[in-house]
């Protein structure tokens, strides 16, 4: 069955391209186990670690990352803070928080159709998403899942407000671009096009995670990963800050900043996905409510630049 996109290209990840570049000979078979057997073992580190790797999320969410605590001033040294800036006017913080509040309410009843009828509304069917990779991205039957904000309600109208904020203000910010090594958040295709929203149930928090550098270029050093079709026009070039920092999370008790993660410090060394590169998968901050993806080509179709795709 079909999963989000960034789960299974994640969970493909090989510095092996294993579909495209087949090699028959025995010397490849052995690199090829040696592979795999380091795969499952890391795999194994990784689950055993779950528990502590939630105890440090419980931490962030709890509200006291910025107190005196040992373990407090750890989190904070391993991540960079990343003030929003406000393009849209009609941008309002309390008001996002009361929407996501709402959400979480009808999700802990199980009845998520209520947030997405009124938040969201079917994309028209002449209403082209129209990327490099969309097929791949969102085959069928999936395509037609897809939602945008529903611009006829105020709380959609801000939602949609809000997501371009965010999406906007990476792109401008100049201590995000300095973090990546002086390359500016490109909004296309290869490098920044989508993030999750969870809900994080333990503390009762929505968060927003931006997985930047998406589909860079393959470079035999800093970026060692065939990844098909999405990747082949790639015009991101690699370097080793840019993967890096390319988890962002933004969370409902701190709503004016972002946070970016150095996978090169503790704690969030010991979340990245093994045998990707520098993810840190969405699962790890709760459960998956939806993929927000933007386009602002879509503005020109005089409709949202904001598409969704549901999980729940």
């Amino acid at each position: 069955p079909w999963t989000c996109p960034s789960n299974s290209l994640r969970l493909a990840f090989s510095k092996v391209d294993r579909e495209t570049h087949k090699e028959s000979s025995k010397a490849d078979e052995t690199i090829d186990k040696a592979d795999h057997d380091d795969l499952d073992y890391k795999l194994q580190e990784y689950t055993s670690q779950t528990e502590q790797r939630q105890e440090i999320v419980k931490l962030w969410f709890s509200g006291k990352l910025y107190d005196d605590s040992l373990s407090s001033m750890i989190l904070r040294t391993s991540m960079t803070q990343v003030e929003l800036t406000h393009h849209h006017l009609d941008f309002n913080v309390s008001s996002i928080c009361n929407i996501f509040r709402e959400m979480k309410q009808s999700y802990r009843k199980g009845n998520n159709d209520s947030w997405k009828q009124k938040l969201f509304t079917k994309m028209p069917t002449d209403m082209q998403y129209t990327r490099n990779s969309h097929e791949s991205i969102f085959p069928e039957p999936h395509y037609r899942n897809l939602m945008i904000p529903n611009l006829g309600s105020h709380s959609g109208f801000l939602l949609e407000s809000f997501f371009k904020n965010a999406f906007i203000s990476l792109k401008s910010s100049k201590m995000l671009s300095t973090l990546r090594g002086g390359e500016t958040v490109q909004l296309d295709d290869y490098d920044l096009h989508h993030a999750h929203l969870v809900c994080h149930l333990p503390s009762d928090q929505i968060a927003i995670c931006f997985h930047l550098a998406e589909y860079p270029q393959y470079h035999p050093r800093y970026f060692p990963y065939h990844l098909g079709k999405c990747q082949e026009l790639s015009t991101l070039i690699p370097n080793p800050s840019m993967i890096d920092t390319r988890n962002v999370i933004w969370a409902e008790q701190y709503p004016h900043v972002v946070f970016v993660l150095d996978v090169l410090r503790h704690p969030w060394n010991g979340f990245v996905f093994p045998h990707t590169p520098g993810t840190i998968m969405e699962s790890e901050f709760g459960n998956v409510l939806c993929d927000v993806f933007y386009d602002a080509a879509l503005d020109n179709q005089g409709g949202s630049s904001v598409i969704v795709y549901p999980h729940v």
